[in-house]
């Protein structure tokens, strides 16, 4: 989780600063290479949201199958972003992650539910025991 967590802060702030040099070259404004730096930046920044997309969709898939044993066999898109050295990747789009975060609120509910039908009867008995030895 927490390598989870260091990889998001790390791709947010990548985009984060691809959007602020964006920002930089429009107002320094060379109009020669304005328009290639700014789709340069684009493309960083579209590269970065899609690599924080895939870490979620990972890690909503691990989460489902290792914490809850969920089978997922939603469909998936594949990122393929023509860059060397880049693998195409699948990835679950933003209606399958909600779906999955559904799948796995469920889960976890009834993983509680379960933990109370069990805890319920034992405390109530452990009460009763309680009563009965103070009377």
């Amino acid at each position: 989780m927490f390598e989870y967590l260091k990889t998001r802060r790390r791709l947010k702030q990548e985009i984060e600063k691809a959007d602020q040099r964006s920002a930089e070259q429009a107002k320094d404004g060379n109009l020669a290479v304005l328009p290639l730096a700014l789709s340069q930046n684009r493309y960083l920044r579209d590269h970065y949201k899609m690599e924080l997309e895939i870490l979620e969709s990972d890690y909503l898939k691990d989460i489902a199958r290792r914490r809850f044993g969920l089978d997922v066999s939603l469909e998936k898109a594949i990122y393929d972003p023509k860059m060397n050295g880049v693998e195409p990747r699948a990835y679950f789009q933003s209606e399958e992650r909600a779906t999955l975060r559904r799948m796995i609120s469920k889960a976890r509910f009834d993983w509680w539910k379960k933990c109370a039908e069990v805890l319920i009867p034992v405390l109530s008995l452990l009460v009763a025991i309680i009563a009965l030895l103070k009377s």
